[in-house]
């Protein structure tokens, strides 16, 4: 009964810290959108901010919103490589939060702030 308490109340807590972590990894990923070449942040954003819409429809809005013309695949490796950011910066926010940041640590704060999904890619590339 009492693990069951400690595990309601530190869930608050784990869903707070994965969001500051998250807002953090969005502002270290920001400065790419004044990159005209790297537009990691543009892509990414409106792609979070419109999950429905297909490639082709976000190339066609942001070509507009970018003054340069984006096709479909090209929209797609943006997202990849986007992606591929995002969670690197997320994994660091996750390093520095953390004491001794071993790949079992860091893998075992992810799994606690529900973010290895998200991040085990880039915890590989750590590795490598």
């Amino acid at each position: 009964m009492l693990r069951r308490r400690r595990a309601r109340g530190r869930k608050p807590f784990v869903s707070a810290g994965a969001t500051i972590c998250w807002s953090r990894a969005w502002q270290a990923l920001e400065p790419s959108r004044r990159n005209r070449d790297s537009c990691f942040y543009t892509v990414l954003r409106f792609r979070a901010d419109h999950p429905d819409l297909r490639s082709g429809n976000i190339a066609e809005e942001l070509s507009g919103q970018l003054g340069k013309s984006l096709t479909a695949a090209g929209v797609r490796k943006t997202l990849e490589r986007a992606r591929d950011r995002f969670a690197d910066l997320l994994l660091d926010e996750i390093a520095q939060a953390v004491d001794a940041p071993t790949r079992e640590r860091l893998e075992e704060e992810l799994i606690d702030l529900g973010l290895l999904e998200h991040c085990k890619s880039a915890l590989d590339r750590r590795d490598a």
